[in-house]
């Protein structure tokens, strides 16, 4: 046991600020009604255009931020998703693709009718079938992509005056020449790296950022974002304590099968090992999010179910050690790991 949380902690340690990405991921922002890092805001952006949280290898904070920078660009490039069969069908769309370019999703004129009829739904308060469903997430698809482009949905400066903060679009003298030149940073990081390449900011790039995180701060000092909520939110991103969890889970199913279907003797503390080490690394996130969210993660059935099975696993190893059943410790391994890889893959 004091190997296992020696090696725990060793590694949550080393991945803790490593990895973090570019200054541009812990630029603050707010957005949805909280503070978050730039980088959520990217990752959670991209899941919902594009249905992953990275484009061809790069990350979502470069993805997104091109958005803004140069979005003629991406006008005739196909990223947007559409799974929907029966809404394909509604907007007159031919052929098997999965993605669509903005720029002929703005100009189908089926759209405006098909989101008509969506809000003739709303106004009767029914409820949405799977067709409906598709439609209401392509609205908000392309409503949050034109909202990123503009520059209205990212909310960089906090208003001394009200709780909302300023958007790009809405950025005026000194504060606004400190985006521009941060902006000039990134895209200079971003044509110096090669294809497939993640650029590495220079050192330019970070003060410069460094310099526009300062300068919104001043604008008021008591809203601006605790830096260190915000790096641990990063780290929650970059680090995956759930994905870890749900291998470790899996790891320990294979050497729980090897120990009582073929009576490996020497398999059952590697079982144990993994279940440890899974619901370790469960309670960990949970941990993390509870910290950041600053409640706890019950608000909504998603997270409800989560917070069980991670509470589960902790009651299913107490129930095992004291009652020495492997059925109990089996029915965790396939629970509990079923329902992480749920969140790893959310």
């Amino acid at each position: 046991m004091k190997i296992l949380i020696f090696v725990l902690m060793t590694f949550v340690s080393l991945n803790a600020y490593a990895s973090l990405g570019t200054p541009l991921e812990s630029l603050p922002m707010q957005d949805a009604g909280r503070v978050k890092p730039f980088d959520t805001f990217a990752r959670e952006s991209l899941q919902l255009i594009h249905g992953k949280r990275t484009y061809s290898d790069k990350s979502a904070a470069e993805v997104v931020f091109t958005w803004l920078m140069i979005p003629e660009h991406w006008m005739n490039i196909a990223f947007i998703e559409i799974r929907h069969s029966g809404l394909k069908e509604a907007l007159k769309i031919t052929g098997d693709e999965r993605y669509y370019s903005p720029q002929s999703l703005f100009s189908n004129e089926r759209i405006p009718l098909v989101i008509q009829e969506l809000q003739t739904l709303r106004e009767r308060e029914e409820k949405l079938n799977p067709y409906y469903q598709a439609v209401a997430r392509l609205e908000n698809q392309l409503s949050l992509f034109q909202a990123i482009r503009t520059g209205v949905a990212l909310r960089f400066v906090p208003d001394p005056a009200s709780d909302r903060w300023k958007s790009v679009a809405e950025l005026d003298g000194d504060i606004r020449d400190s985006f521009i030149k941060m902006s000039k940073g990134f895209i200079d990081s971003v044509a110096q790296a090669g294809e497939g390449v993640t650029p590495k900011p220079s050192a330019e790039f970070e003060a410069a950022v460094n310099e526009f995180m300062e300068k919104a701060k001043a604008q008021a000092p008591n809203k601006y974002a605790d830096m260190t909520r915000i790096h641990w939110e990063e780290h929650l991103n970059h680090f995956q304590p759930f994905q870890w969890a749900w291998i470790a889970y899996l790891t320990g199913l294979i050497f729980l099968f090897f120990s009582t279907s073929m009576n490996q003797s020497w398999a059952k503390p590697l079982s144990w090992l993994g279940l440890i080490g899974g619901a370790s690394l469960h309670a960990y996130g949970m941990a993390l999010r509870v910290y950041l969210a600053g409640r706890p993660p019950v608000s909504n059935m998603f997270e409800t179910v989560v917070f069980v099975a991670s509470m589960g696993a902790v009651f299913s190893l107490a129930l095992e050690y004291f009652y020495r059943n492997t059925v109990i410790i089996l029915a965790g391994y396939r629970v509990f790991g079923g329902v992480i890889s749920v969140e790893y893959r959310r």
